[in-house]
């Protein structure tokens, strides 16, 4: 061990906690799971604006500490950004704090996406979405950390657990932190048969802290106002995301939708920006859907959409072009939203459907504009933001044309399963793309403004 770690090793043990990390400002509870060391899994749960992350980093290293004779731990987030913009970033912050400098006590490779310690034990960075939570083979970790727990795959912690076998380890254990997402296998785990005591919940070995954005004394007084307005609106949201307390979201119908308050007479308005937005599923069958939406006042308005399931995008832009006839509207500024999926192929062939699109589209209409995302963003806030529109009193609603018998019949039918997640009336799917394009122009327009990716938008005009 290099000569300038050796007032660490003396506090190497299982009972004493470093005391630098311990100075470091924590908020109720967090200090609880910080020193624990007898439940092997952790999980603080808390609203929006609680350090989730800054408390994330702490833990980890305190763990770093104890665990100097093992070689690996990992720290995971549901995608890349997460982790290269956010987690790597505050870890470095948080060991510059401490006096650690990069290049000496530490040593962080973006491209690979690790952070070692002079003493060899080297922290891993990975993505634990659907697709790669099952990559992590072979792994040996001493402890383990995830990032935005409720957005992971279900598979997350089984796969964490797998992993966390160190013999050299002095304490092996797991953390989960994220904002509640409703009902899901993060508040399965941390939500039920655990006892409670105040803001703690805990078992042989489990201990959850609940923590609330009000908790955090740093947040500007204008900024939980805000967060009033964007949630306070919904007693479930609300709870969720300001709280940080389980709770189902939705029931069993996923949109507050009322035919008789929001379907009318809401025509193409001419010299308005048409926002096209788009849902694509790729499977035995293809299946395209779009609707168009403008911005009249505060409120949006849907005054157009595909008449059925279509099987081309090139099918799905001539319906459009039908819709919208360019010796009409070809001056209109023309927006581009829709589902992430559409940026990685066509339905049909090697090109990607958004590329179709313009590609198609924009010789009719020069002023076109695509939105690119990174991701889709979650489902119960995409459901939140378009219930937001639907509710009585919020300042902005979301109104359709009663020609639009897709987006309605998609309103009217579209269901939450047993996870959270939409449910699927069958293996071939019929009503519930609408909703689902609809809500991603909605988050695009009318977000609810927490911090997630924003889309990239680009300007062909």
């Amino acid at each position: 061990m290099p000569s300038h770690w050796k007032k660490y090793h003396h506090r190497q043990t299982r009972e004493e906690l470093p005391t630098r990390v311990e100075r470091v400002k924590c908020w109720p509870g967090q200090t609880a799971l910080l020193k624990n060391q007898n439940r092997t899994e952790h999980a603080y749960v808390a609203g929006v604006g609680t350090g989730k992350t800054h408390f994330l980093v702490r833990w980890h290293h305190a763990r770093c500490l104890w665990n100097m004779k093992s070689k690996l731990s990992l720290v995971g987030a549901p995608k890349h950004d997460l982790l290269l913009q956010n987690a790597m970033p505050l870890y470095q912050e948080f060991l510059e704090s401490l006096g650690m400098r990069n290049g000496h006590e530490y040593n962080i490779n973006r491209s690979n996406m690790y952070l070692e310690y002079n003493w060899g034990h080297r922290v891993l960075f990975r993505t634990l979405h659907r697709s790669s939570i099952r990559q992590i083979v072979a792994y040996t970790l001493s402890h383990a950390s995830v990032d935005e727990a409720g957005l992971c795959d279900e598979q997350t912690p089984i796969e964490i657990t797998k992993r966390c076998r160190c013999s050299n380890a002095n304490v092996i254990q797991k953390l989960y932190v994220g904002t509640p997402e409703g009902i899901n296998y993060f508040s399965k785990r941390f939500g039920e048969g655990l006892k409670i005591e105040g803001r703690y919940r805990y078992d042989k070995h489990r201990l959850v802290v609940n923590g609330s954005s009000y908790d955090n004394k740093e947040l500007p007084e204008e900024y939980l106002e805000e967060l009033e307005r964007e949630f306070g609106w919904n007693e479930s949201l609300r709870k969720a995301y300001i709280m940080g307390i389980f709770c189902p979201i939705y029931q069993d119908s996923a949109y507050d939708f009322r035919q008789d308050v929001h379907v009318g007479d809401y025509p193409k308005q001419l010299h308005q920006p048409i926002h096209l937005t788009w849902d694509f599923n790729v499977g035995r069958v293809g299946l395209v859907t779009w609707s168009a939406l403008q911005a009249v006042g505060a409120d949006l308005h849907v005054v157009a959409c595909s008449t059925d399931k279509l099987r081309t995008t090139e099918e799905a832009c001539a319906q459009f072009l039908e819709a919208f006839p360019p010796h009409t509207w070809s001056h209109v500024d023309l927006h581009i939203h829709g589902d992430f999926s559409g940026w990685q192929r066509d339905t049909r062939s090697y090109g990607t459907d958004y590329d179709i699109i313009r590609q198609t589209l924009q010789p009719y209409f020069p002023n076109l504009k695509m939105r690119h995302r990174k991701a889709n963003p979650s489902i119960g806030l995409r459901i939140a933001a378009v219930n937001r529109l639907f509710s009585e009193g919020y300042d902005s609603s979301l109104l359709i044309d009663q020609n639009c018998h897709k987006v309605i019949e998609s309103f009217n039918l579209t269901a939450i399963d047993e996870k959270g997640d939409i449910k699927k009336p069958g293996s071939y799917d019929t009503w519930t793309h609408w909703s689902d394009n609809v809500g991603y122009a909605v988050v695009d327009l009318k977000p609810i403004k927490r911090p997630v990716a924003q889309p990239v938008e680009f300007n062909y005009a």
